[in-house]
Order: structure tokens, then C-alpha cells, then sequence
């Protein structure tokens, strides 16, 4: 267990564990990505307290049912830091037998941004060659 536990605390991947809304555990990359210095401050908490209102009724209209429905579900959400900056997050969510939301996330801001720029870049290089 104690191998697992560290495991889950070394990775670059942020994970939590839901249940009734509510966070009950993060680990320190899940921590550091929403700006927090400590678990502490999210423990107790409900998860809607990283998203925008926008994003919560995204997830409850769109997210929730597929989830209910498959016990999995991975997408893109826009997340919120503490300090209210938003970023681009790529997320993992699994329904437990025992009712518990395990959730994976990676910022993925830097891959967007430079996905963006590739985009435009081509649309420059096309539009220039049609001049």
C-alpha cells in the first residue's frame, strides 16, 4: 500500500477522490496545478469550487450521464485556479464500485497554446500563397 500511496504522490498527474461532491483526498500535483499550497485547504470541499458555472453545467448536462451511464469518461475541461486564472485541463474521471469519483487531470495550457499557433501559423502560410 505504502508503494501505491507513493506512486500516486510522485506523479506529474493530478488525482483526487470525490465523493458526495466533496473532495476527500488530492494528491500534491493535483494541489499544485489549482494553486493551493496544501490538501487541506480543498479536503471537505466540493469539486465545483475549480470550475467555472459554465463548466459545472457542461459536466452535469454532458459529463455526468455518460459517466453514470459507463463508469468512465476522458475529455477537455477549462478548470479554475485559486487565484480565479483559468487553464486548459485534460481529465480522467472513474466511477468506484463504492460510489468514489477518481479524477486524473494534466494541464495541458502549454500543448493548446502551441497547437494554436501551429493552426495559425498554416492558416498565414495558406492565406499568404493565395496573395
Amino acid at each position: 500500500m505504502q508503494k501505491q500511496l507513493t506512486a500516486i504522490e510522485s506523479t506529474i498527474d493530478g488525482i483526487a477522490i470525490v465523493q458526495d461532491e466533496k473532495y476527500l483526498y488530492l494528491n500534491k500535483a493535483h494541489t499544485e496545478m489549482f494553486g493551493y499550497d496544501t490538501a487541506t485547504e480543498l479536503i471537505g470541499k466540493p469539486w465545483q469550487e475549480i470550475y467555472t458555472p459554465e463548466e459545472i453545467a457542461r459536466f452535469e448536462s454532458e459529463v455526468f450521464p455518460i459517466l453514470s451511464q459507463a463508469g468512465y469518461w476522458q475529455g477537455e475541461a477549462t478548470a479554475k485556479r485559486r487565484d480565479g486564472s483559468l487553464f486548459s485541463e485534460e481529465v480522467s474521471l472513474t466511477l468506484t464500485k463504492d460510489g468514489e469519483l477518481i479524477c486524473v487531470c494534466r494541464d495541458i495550457t502549454k500543448n493548446k497554446q502551441a497547437e494554436n499557433n501551429s493552426k495559425n501559423y498554416f492558416w498565414n502560410c495558406q492565406t499568404s500563397n493565395m496573395l
